[in-house]
């Protein structure tokens, strides 16, 4: 894939200035890995194949292939589960407007004009030295995304199952992993933002996660990590810093551990 992937485009102007698609990267196009996240800017999803569950702030989310989902920026979401075989086409860009309230998403059919601009897309995606191969990548972007926001314009907001004291706590346990600076990091204060005792709060993330505190900050780490190294030119060593590994060396460890390769490879595989 062509480097221009792993940054921020401006292939058009008006409705749609800039977007990102380096999750359409062989190694991401037919998995769904990553935890719960947000962005600023919105994301669209489209299942090309097979089925999958994502939790959506307080909600839960079903989606098969042919079907879409938009969510607006600051949204935590993520997968939950995903059934093989599986394809998703996935794409974050910032409109020149908002489209959506914020906190909120909205899930769509995709009808087989949006699909067959989604493969178009994924095509020339592998004609990285093609003339006008650029050019033409934008104006498929652009044409895909003015079709979905066409498409959803009229629908009302997807409806959920929700599960809000889980989620809630959730929530709060990825926004702690994520934004809380690494010195400040500790048992106590994730107990004392989810109002509990330390020992309730290490349950808590057993239950929702399967892991101890260490094993869940290490992958919120090592996820950030992926993020920084797929969307930023930042050298492995600042993102070592940056996600709170004083250590290189045992940065290098836990990528491998949890990503089964290392960090310069990933970045090499994904962009």
């Amino acid at each position: 894939m062509s480097k221009m992937a792993n940054r921020w485009e401006t292939p058009m102007g008006g409705v749609i200035p800039y977007l990102q698609w380096s999750e359409l990267s062989a190694e991401e196009l037919n998995f769904w890995k990553t935890g719960r996240h947000n962005h600023a800017s919105y994301e669209l999803h489209i299942i090309l194949q097979g089925r999958c569950s994502l939790f959506i702030n307080n909600a839960e989310l079903s989606l098969e292939a042919g079907q879409g989902v938009i969510i607006s920026p600051e949204v935590y979401h993520g997968p939950n589960t995903v059934e093989q075989p599986f394809s998703r086409f996935s794409v974050a860009f910032y409109p020149a407007e908002n489209l959506l309230p914020a906190g909120d998403f909205l899930a769509f059919q995709a009808d087989e004009t949006i699909i067959h601009i989604c493969n178009c897309i994924l095509q020339e995606l592998k004609q990285t030295e093609d003339l006008f191969h650029k050019e033409l990548l934008s104006d498929q972007f652009g044409q895909l995304i003015l079709t979905v926001l066409r498409t959803v314009k009229e629908n009302p907001p997807a409806k959920a199952i929700a599960y809000p004291k889980q989620l809630e706590d959730m929530t709060v346990i990825d926004r702690f992993f994520v934004t809380t600076p690494p010195r400040q990091r500790t048992k106590e204060n994730l107990a004392n933002l989810l109002n509990c005792s330390q020992r309730q709060a290490l349950r808590k993330i057993y239950a929702l996660y399967g892991m101890s505190f260490q094993k869940k900050q290490m992958l919120s780490q090592i996820e950030t990590a992926q993020h920084l190294l797929r969307t930023t030119d930042q050298s492995v060593d600042e993102i070592c810093e940056a996600v709170g590994y004083s250590d290189p060396a045992a940065f290098y460890k836990a990528f491998k551990l949890l990503a089964d390769t290392t960090p310069i490879k990933y970045r090499k595989n994904t962009t």
